[in-house]
């Protein structure tokens, strides 16, 4: 026998005898095959890197090609973590129904996830994309949409997650399910399917044609409602709203620097960090226009000082008209005790705040009046 032959089948043996025990044929490079009949052993890891090699560069025999691939060799270790990826994809794609998971997502600690992220990396930025190209062929055998982001078509594209939603919505659908059970709060693989499912249905406006349609093929069907965003609310009202609560309540304007009040302005709810305001307030009341002090006066009972031009405790902003600004203070507390010591009952006694100003002194004073 020729000993070229002699020695390939040799080799062939003993990675036979490797796949037998392994299930594959991932053999390090330093790994030794032992024939316990014979009582030799060979230098298997080798030899396998010496035919991936040999079929890289064309100098192997078809036949020979045929015997390694029935082990399920491939010719480069980057074709093998692939083989082995692409099981790994069907066997998830067998228990999901997609392959639109997470980078988290695994099978048998295999990163199914991370394999398919790296997958889905563009084909120009490929050293070989027409390898590439041959290998999404394949995963999009398994799964037609296991990459919505990469499609030729930029019409057709969508955010993966948008996929993975569907994707549970289909897999539920197609096991007899109905869409009306997916109600906001059915959670399937951490997925709150049900909130998603409503969020499509209302917001049909920043939805794509082929969104629409993928959605339609599952049954679900969106209208074009436009959303309703509250109207702004002006800064100047919503701090002299405030204020007004915070008096109404309190009996006076003391607010700590970091007091957050809590106010429903034209029905939303607001957070005015109303200790900060009047203490900007105090600092910028050079520059109120007089409408402006007008309104502090009226809205929040105050009175000019005997010394002073002006009087405030409200931040800044542009005039609006407070007559029509209802507010309502959430929630609601206790009267605080007076400057005199006792407990302030509503409607006994009124609390006024002179502020007294020449624009360069800051100096407040407080005075109780019936």
């Amino acid at each position: 026998m020729d000993p070229e032959r002699r020695d390939w089948r040799r080799g062939y043996l003993a990675a036979r005898r490797w796949h037998t025990t392994h299930g594959d044929l991932r053999v390090p490079l330093e790994a030794i095959d032992y024939d316990a009949e014979t009582g030799t052993s060979h230098p298997v890891g080798a030899w396998i890197s010496e035919q991936r090699r040999a079929w890289s560069a064309g100098t192997i025999s078809a036949r020979r090609i045929e015997l390694l691939e029935a082990l399920g060799m491939v010719s480069s270790p980057d074709d093998a973590a692939f083989e082995d990826g692409l099981a790994m994809c069907r066997a998830y794609h067998a228990v999901h129904g997609h392959l639109a998971g997470p980078k988290t997502a695994a099978v048998d600690n295999h990163p199914v996830g991370q394999f398919l992220a790296n997958c889905r990396r563009p084909l120009e930025s490929r050293k070989n994309p027409d390898r590439w190209a041959q290998r999404w062929e394949r995963l999009a055998e398994i799964d037609p949409d296991w990459n919505p982001t990469g499609r030729e078509d930029p019409a057709l594209r969508w955010p993966l997650e948008w996929q993975r939603v569907l994707a549970t919505v289909r897999l539920h659908t197609e096991g007899g399910g109905s869409l009306d059970e997916l109600v906001p709060g059915h959670t399937v693989g951490g997925e709150d399917v049900g909130a998603w499912l409503a969020r499509q249905r209302r917001s049909g406006a920043s939805l794509t044609p082929a969104q629409r349609e993928a959605l339609a093929e599952v049954g679900v069907h969106v209208v074009d409602v436009p959303e309703q965003w509250p109207a702004p609310v002006d800064r100047w009202t919503l701090t002299l709203a405030a204020a007004v609560a915070f008096r109404e309540w309190e009996g006076h304007l003391t607010v700590p620097r970091k007091h957050v009040e809590t106010v429903e302005a034209g029905g939303v709810v607001c957070e005015v960090k109303l200790g900060v305001a009047l203490a900007n307030a105090r600092q910028r009341r050079a520059t109120w226009p007089a409408d402006r002090v007008v309104h502090v006066v009226r809205r929040c009972g105050l009175h000019r000082g005997t010394a002073g031009a002006c009087v405030g405790d409200v931040g800044s902003g542009a005039r609006a008209d407070t007559a029509v600004f209802a507010t309502t203070r959430l929630p609601p507390r206790h009267p605080v005790e007076s400057a005199q010591g006792g407990q302030a009952e509503r409607g006994a006694e009124h609390l006024t705040r002179l502020v007294t100003s020449d624009l360069r002194d800051s100096r407040c004073v407080w005075v109780l009046s019936n």
